[in-house]
């Protein structure tokens, strides 16, 4: 990946494997379905003047 990037970038991003291992994408998953409900439940808007 970092060579990749290297071809790609004039300045490229570090790349570091992460702490989370195999459960990134189960853990990234559960993350965005939470932001998700909450965005839905919680995200109140203003109510529109008339």
């Amino acid at each position: 990946m970092r060579r990749y990037l290297e071809e790609l970038c004039i300045d490229p991003p570090q790349v570091l494997a992460s702490p989370l291992g195999v459960e990134a994408v189960s853990l990234g998953a559960v993350r965005h379905a939470l932001d998700h409900a909450d965005r839905d439940l919680f995200d109140f808007h203003a109510a529109p003047s008339h």
